[in-house]
């Protein structure tokens, strides 16, 4: 999962409050968890999170609980308000499915969520198209969303 037009936050009110803006989703979605989600940056505005195969947590409806909890906020720099959104991609691991490919499936499906207008949850479908290894941008056929309870 990511923060929604980050580098837009950066460029247009500068990086101390892209930090602010930054401390305030992790912050926000660390306070959302529940007991066994483990959650963990990545990486610039990119955020991990792992549910461990024996919750009974449903992926769609854990990453969509911290994306309500994230779009509520009201992140004040100054006199300015500003919005701040997520999109997330899920994938479920399955017996022998190596970590990297898990991770992999999720990017596709985040992906997915942003072309399709970001502040969204995608879930990882088999037959979306891959986008790994081209400008996400460029994708001209939207992942395929599923019904909470049905990932891959």
């Amino acid at each position: 999962m990511d923060i929604d037009h980050f580098k837009r936050v950066n460029d247009t009110f500068g990086h101390a409050a892209g930090d602010i803006v930054l401390a305030s989703a992790a912050r926000e979605m660390a306070l959302n968890l529940r007991h066994g989600e483990i959650f963990a940056r990545l990486g610039g505005e990119e955020f991990g999170l792992y549910l461990p195969a024996s919750s009974n947590l449903d992926p769609q409806d854990v990453a969509e609980r911290l994306r309500n909890a994230v779009q509520s906020l009201k992140v004040k720099v100054g006199e300015t308000d500003i919005p701040v959104t997520i999109s997330a991609g899920t994938a479920v691991a399955c017996a022998g499915l190596p970590l990297h490919e898990l991770m992999s499936r999720a990017d596709t499906a985040l992906y997915g969520a942003k072309s399709r207008g970001r502040n969204r949850i995608e879930a990882y479908r088999a037959d979306a198209p891959s986008v790994l290894a081209s400008d996400p941008r460029q994708n001209t056929r939207p992942a395929q969303t599923t019904k909470a309870g049905q990932a891959a």
